[in-house]
């Protein structure tokens, strides 16, 4: 399974959140917060995700850690995450593709294999989530659960 980088010389993990529904945002933010330590960056569309992501590194670091909605304006999720693995920069990126519950296999299996790591229903507070976050940011798990994991 691929790892994701954990924090480095103390530098907390740079998180990518792309999702365009406000509340959806909030959740996912409080929950990666209380999992890992990190910064989260959000775009509200697939566009600006890639427009994101192609920018120097100079100008913004590169994120540790995506995680991508598929239903987004713009640009859907799946193309986003294809751009993402179309590109060499960012083929150690981990990508946990958050969803509506209700996605159908097809939908699953594309996502897959278009090189999420990891694809997972919303809300992001369960603890199937928390899991996911640790490995794919390759840190160990504590001994107390996250706020509101069930």
């Amino acid at each position: 399974m691929l790892r994701g980088p954990g924090p480095r010389d103390g530098r907390p993990l740079t998180i990518l959140l792309v999702e365009d529904n406000l509340d959806h945002v909030v959740i996912t933010r409080q929950a990666v917060t209380s999992i890992l330590p990190c910064e989260v960056e959000v775009v509200a569309d697939g566009g600006k995700a890639v427009e994101r992501l192609a920018e120097s590194p100079q100008v913004r670091p590169r994120p540790d850690l995506i995680l991508l909605d598929l239903h987004l304006p713009v640009m859907n999720g799946i193309d986003v995450l294809r751009w993402i693995r179309g590109d060499p920069t960012f083929h150690g990126t981990p990508v946990i593709v958050l969803t509506a519950a209700g996605e159908d296999e097809a939908l699953i299996l594309d996502c897959y294999a278009s090189g999420a790591n990891s694809f997972l229903p919303k809300p992001a507070t369960d603890k199937r989530f928390a899991e996911a976050l640790r490995v794919l940011a390759g840190t160990p798990r504590p001994n107390v659960e996250a706020p509101g994991a069930t």
